[in-house]
């Protein structure tokens, strides 16, 4: 908590909260959502309720209103109202803090009702030091608001699957309705859960009252409560598709069409849409009458769903190890995961998987059974801590987006739940238990040293195998080291040293001007040939500076006079 307080208050505004705050509050002064599509609106209604009491400045008479442009617009309301942008971010960051908060007594929770009231503390001091989280716990992103809610979703699910009452289907059916409402990602809890349902059936069939009949009354009572609870989120919208000028655009677009090569340039599933939307087909005409004449309910929920769906598709500009490009590596997050977890965290997973796999072994032994039996008789909530990871982290190899660590978030609070469980190892020797013991309590040291030494820089977290985070660069960028967190650090040590002018390229969103008006423009590559260096101090990210594709690596002759946080280098000439 005291982290988080702490850089909600020094952490300027990262590139997403820009479009996530102002879409929030938006949604609740005019229930119009076309800002920020992309995202569900829990995590961004709940980052603009305090500010909803507020006397702020809308700016929809702004151009960047009409013209759906999220970027410019969270500039226009955070940097251009009648409260300072820093009281706007701050008081927009206390519901992820709190969404935080829960994360954290739910790890705590369900460790200690699997492995004991000290392994609960030992799960939630893991997650309290994770420099993963405390990076992104106090932003308005949808990334930790995901993991809360995804463990929630498994938590209760298997709540109901050992206690199939009304009570916990209705609990576990709201839950998931609001992590629906969080991210799109979290669709992929669907079949997840439909997973652990049958094998629950198939391992408890004996035990349990549950059958195909309970299945589709599940499917039903999720479905009502998701369809209910979105409805509520997107304030009872009902909107004709052709109302969104969007939509009218691709119409529009349809009809300069001309030939079968345009065609086949589309994603896979736009290309039947192409030939669905054209009105000379009776299906055609159909559509388009309905697009026109028919409201759809939580219009906007779909429209961001297709809009993401697009997005993977098509893909992302990513770095990877000196690699650039826009269809992602199917490798990327087994990386991501070895270089931005703390290697305690990395050994504790496989000591623990090492002990989950002994202890089935041990049992399949003592009792003289085969496996499948072995596997019937493990406690099933062990199953709900080892396989929607597991199947998480397999989907997220599929990506095209692949834009950082926080994307698997997800994973992590399961990890340090199943960590917890070796602290009921018990050893038979003196020996063999102050090793244990020696070598735990060394971990969590390490774990700990590991952690406070990158503080407040926790974003640009990296592990010492690849040389930490002065090395971070070379493997991974954007909001693995740098999205625009330091902002606020640069300008304090401008300030300090008396530069009243500086050339600058910050990677983010925000706007520099409001924290320093003397910022330049930053020369490119081919400037700095044709004219040579002017004088004077130069800042720039760390993400231009390496992105092999930008145009300013000119600096990287040079050695920095000063490095702010491992994302920004200033230079002077």
């Amino acid at each position: 908590m005291a982290f988080n307080l702490y850089l909600t208050v020094t952490d300027s505004q990262t590139i997403d909260e820009g479009p996530h705050i102002s879409a929030g509050i938006s949604y609740l002064k005019t229930g119009d959502f076309r800002i920020n599509p992309e995202h569900p609106p829990l995590v961004k209604e709940l980052a603009g309720l305090p500010l909803l009491f507020l006397n702020l400045n809308l700016p929809t008479d702004n151009e960047s209103w009409d013209n759906y442009n999220q970027w410019n617009f969270g500039r226009q309301f955070i940097y251009h109202n009648n409260l300072s942008a820093d009281s706007i971010i701050f008081l927009a960051r206390l519901g992820p803090i709190i969404l935080s908060l829960v994360l954290g007594f739910f790890i705590y929770k369900w460790s200690k009702e699997l492995f004991g009231l000290k392994a609960g503390f030992f799960a939630l001091f893991l997650y309290s030091f994770s420099p993963n989280f405390i990076a992104h716990s106090h932003l308005v992103t949808t990334d930790v608001a995901l993991a809360l809610f995804f463990i929630l979703s498994i938590y209760y699910f298997g709540k109901y699957l050992k206690s199939p009452c009304k009570i916990n289907l209705i609990i576990a059916s709201i839950i998931f309705a609001l992590g629906i409402n969080v991210k799109f990602s979290a669709l992929l809890i669907i079949p997840i859960l439909i997973i652990i349902y049958f094998l629950h059936w198939i391992i408890k069939r004996r035990e349990t009252k549950l059958g195909f009949k309970k299945f589709i009354i599940t499917i039903l009572i999720f479905t009502a409560a998701t369809s209910l609870i979105t409805f509520i989120f997107y304030g009872f919208e009902f909107k004709k598709p052709l109302d969104d000028p969007r939509v009218e655009r691709l119409y529009e677009e349809r009809q300069e069409i001309e030939d079968q090569s345009t065609i086949d340039q589309q994603i896979f599933y736009v290309k039947p849409l192409i030939y669905l939307g054209d009105p000379e087909t009776s299906i055609g005409k159909f559509l388009k009458n309905f697009a026109e004449k028919f409201p759809v309910p939580a219009y906007s929920y779909w429209r961001g769903f297709f809009s993401v769906l697009s997005h993977n598709s098509w893909g992302h500009g990513s770095f990877l190890m000196g690699m650039t490009g826009t269809q992602g590596w199917w490798y990327y997050f087994i990386i991501a995961f070895l270089i931005k977890s703390p290697l305690s965290t990395i050994i504790l997973t496989l000591s623990g998987f090492i002990y989950f796999l002994y202890k089935i072994s041990k049992k399949t032994n003592t009792e003289n059974i085969n496996l499948l039996e072995t596997l019937k008789k493990i406690k099933f909530d062990y199953w709900l801590i080892i396989i929607p990871p597991l199947i998480y982290f397999a989907w997220s190899l599929t990506s095209h987006i692949n834009l950082g660590v926080r994307h698997i978030l997800p994973i992590y609070p399961f990890i340090f739940i199943g960590a917890s469980s070796l602290l009921n190892i018990k050893t038979h020797t003196k020996f063999k238990k102050y090793l244990f013991n020696f070598s735990l309590i060394s971990l969590i040291i390490y774990y700990l040293f590991t952690s406070l030494s990158i503080f407040p820089y926790s974003l640009s977290y990296f592990n010492e195998a690849i040389g930490g985070a002065e090395n971070g660069h070379k493997y991974l960028l954007d909001s693995n080291i740098d999205w625009g967190q330091d902002v606020k650090r640069l300008v304090k040590y401008l300030k300090e040293e008396n530069i009243d002018q500086c050339h600058t390229y910050i990677f983010g969103s925000l706007d520099l001007n409001y924290y320093y008006p003397g910022s330049l423009t930053m020369p490119d590559n081919e400037e700095i040939e044709k004219n040579g260096i002017p004088s004077g101090y130069y800042a720039i990210s760390t993400g231009p500076l390496f992105d092999p594709n930008k145009n300013y690596n000119w600096l990287l002759k040079f050695k920095p006079i000063k490095q702010i946080g491992y994302s920004i280098k200033i230079y002077k000439f």
